[in-house]
């Protein structure tokens, strides 16, 4: 395997980042003079953009542990595009510095606003704090971090030995690594959602919100598979 040729990506990836940074860039701008006009309007929206290009992310890891737990040979075909969707955690991480911010300052979510003898506060008590919420957020990025890192070092060490025990051994320390991680990942995921999205509103309750917000995420990743492989399926390297 380490004998394989190097692959480049075609040049017009270049040009999609470059285009993707313009308007992002020029969107960026936009969000901040509306920041300072209404900051927690503002917020709430990157709250929207977060969560929406988070759940690619995240469906991406997602959908990586779940074809290494099965070993299908569906999972061969996407493995490299969910593994990149999957290293965008930093990026995410970094869309999640405003958020804090604006728990911090008190500026999003209406539990920051609750009086202490609210129903919500007197039961969950630190749980509300602000400052706890943050060092939740963290603790999730950390462990997802670790998972992110770990699938992709084996699979890159997967690719550079030239050992068929030594490929066969690192996609099945992969495999086995991903039936508990999945669901570790999956309660996670559903803690995550809870605290970003149900806590806009502290009087809401749902057992389903968890669930559905994980099925997303992997319905928003094969979405996003799908549109990179469509546009990449006419490059000569792919269609070999």
């Amino acid at each position: 395997m380490a004998a394989l040729e190097k692959y480049y990506a075609p040049a017009v990836v270049n040009k999609w980042r470059t285009m993707a940074l313009g308007v992002g860039g020029i969107a960026l701008i936009i969000w901040a003079v509306g920041c300072y006009f209404n900051t927690e309007q503002a917020l709430r929206s990157w709250l929207v953009g977060f969560v929406f290009w988070g759940g690619i992310g995240l469906g991406s890891l997602g959908v990586l542990m779940l074809q290494y737990l099965t070993g299908g040979a569906w999972g061969v075909v996407i493995r490299r595009t969910v593994e990149a969707g999957s290293r965008t955690l930093p990026l995410i991480v970094l869309l999640f510095i405003p958020l804090a911010i604006g728990v911090y300052t008190r500026n999003v979510y209406e539990f920051t606003h609750l009086p202490a003898d609210d129903p919500v506060m007197l039961h969950r008590g630190v749980f509300m704090a602000p400052w706890f919420w943050i060092v939740r957020s963290a603790i999730y990025f950390a462990i997802w971090y670790v998972m992110v890192h770990l699938l992709n070092k084996w699979s890159a060490e997967q690719d550079k030995t030239d050992n068929i025990l030594d490929a066969e051994r690192f996609l099945d320390r992969a495999s086995r690594f991903s039936g508990p991680t999945l669901v570790i990942y999956s309660l996670i995921v559903t803690f995550a959602v809870v605290d970003w999205v149900m806590m806009l509103d502290p009087h809401w309750f749902s057992t389903m919100w968890g669930l559905l917000f994980v099925a997303g995420c992997a319905l928003s990743c094969f979405c996003f598979v799908v549109a990179v492989l469509a546009s990449l399926s006419d490059k000569a390297r792919w269609m070999e």
